[in-house]
């Protein structure tokens, strides 16, 4: 549905974001969510490439 937002990324994203931490992101202006997230990422060791694409859908 229009509004609706998707997170596409690697596991050297996914294994630091728990479901309260992701919601958060989602929250975010869609602008400012992939940089966000990677920097949560590499705060929390970062140990492998992180990949974030945020998307949000619109009305056709």
């Amino acid at each position: 549905m229009a509004g609706d937002r998707l997170l596409l990324c690697s596991d050297g994203l996914h294994e630091y974001l728990a479901d309260d931490e992701l919601r958060t992101l989602l929250r975010l202006d869609i602008r400012d969510a992939a940089p966000a997230a990677i920097q949560h990422a590499n705060a929390c060791g970062g140990r492998d490439n992180i990949t974030a694409l945020f998307v949000e859908l619109v009305a056709g």
